[in-house]
């Protein structure tokens, strides 16, 4: 994953279906992402995204909100980064492309970031 920080817009390219796996949390409303990043930021803020996924050359645009921080120094040594929540994509777009690139691995066992 690459994650690019300008000021409150952050270009975030996942070029791996196993980084898309383990970074994808299906669980939060509407979606999200974990970003690994060594960057601090705070809870609820918000930020424009641009995001490419795989091989697509589309960049998805959205605004996202910090919902989750994992430090450092946590625990069972998980990747430092924050999660993300899709906060207007109301009719589940993101979701779903993300989703149908990762058919087949929604019910894996993989460990993921977060879980």
């Amino acid at each position: 994953m690459v994650v690019q920080h300008d000021s409150e817009i952050l270009s975030l390219v996942i070029s791996d279906q196993d980084e898309l796996h383990r970074s994808y949390m299906p669980l939060i409303i509407d979606g999200g992402l974990f970003i690994a990043t060594q960057e601090t930021f705070a809870l609820n803020h918000e930020f424009f995204f641009l995001l490419r996924l795989l091989n697509d050359s589309e960049r998805i645009s959205f605004t996202g909100k910090v919902i989750w921080i994992t430090p450092s120094n946590s625990e069972n040594y998980r990747e430092q980064g924050v999660g993300i929540q899709f906060c207007n994509d109301s009719n589940g777009i993101i979701k779903k492309k993300i989703e149908k690139y990762l058919s087949g691995y929604l019910n894996c066992e993989r460990a993921t970031y977060t879980m």
